[in-house]
């Protein structure tokens, strides 16, 4: 048996502590660059959820109606409101039209729904938002209508 202080000695083991050496070096130059690429993927990967976070917004700012599609008109909202009123044949019912810090108060009784939808796409295609709404339902003559209180304002 060949003893370690004889194997150390060896011409043949001196030609190879170089070549370990460099074997040694380029292991540890592997792993180096291996835990450079998995820093780098993490930061990727961090900059996917960034991006991702930023085209999740982009898609509901997208999903908000578009202002310039929005009919906007000279009139005072208060006369907008009167006119959509009368075009629907409200006015009768109409038991309160008034302007108020918060927006402008806006009372009718004995609505039919469908009557109620239209004041309100009329109102949506003014670029107003209602506010608040107060909404009952009245028996009359063996129907239910709508007594609605809507406070309508300008989008926030």
């Amino acid at each position: 048996m060949i003893s370690f202080q004889e194997l150390k000695d060896s011409p043949h083991v001196k030609k190879l502590k170089p070549l370990l050496l460099l074997g040694v070096l380029v292991w540890v130059l592997g792993f180096v660059i291996l835990f450079q690429a998995l820093g780098q993927r993490a930061r990727f990967d961090a900059s996917l959820a960034d991006v991702n976070a930023i085209l999740q917004a982009s898609a509901i700012y997208h999903s908000f109606p578009n202002r310039q599609s929005v009919k906007k008109e000279a009139e005072e909202p208060l006369t907008a409101i009167s006119r959509i009123v009368e075009e629907g044949g409200m006015r009768d019912r109409l038991k309160q039209l008034a302007s108020n810090p918060s927006g402008i108060v806006v009372q009718l009784d004995n609505l039919y729904a469908t009557e109620f939808v239209k004041f309100l796409e009329g109102v949506a295609a003014l670029g107003l938002v209602p506010q608040n709404i107060d909404l009952r339902a009245v028996p009359k003559d063996d129907e239910r209508l709508l007594s609605v209180s809507v406070i309508v304002g300008s989008p926030q």
